[in-house]
């Protein structure tokens, strides 16, 4: 791992930190979910499963 360490952070620079991190955790989810219909074919069943 990488980077500064929170505890050297003002609260504003934390806020934007954890913005950030909200940001790419969201922008992987998404890949993850496209990449997941990509691999999806007509005719193809499905499960639906609730987290």
């Amino acid at each position: 791992m990488h980077g500064t360490d929170p505890g050297d952070l003002n609260e504003a620079e934390l806020i934007a930190s954890h913005d950030a991190v909200v940001d790419r955790l969201h922008f992987l989810h998404q890949q993850k979910t496209m990449h997941a219909l990509l691999e999806l074919a007509i005719g193809e069943r499905l499960v639906f499963e609730d987290n």
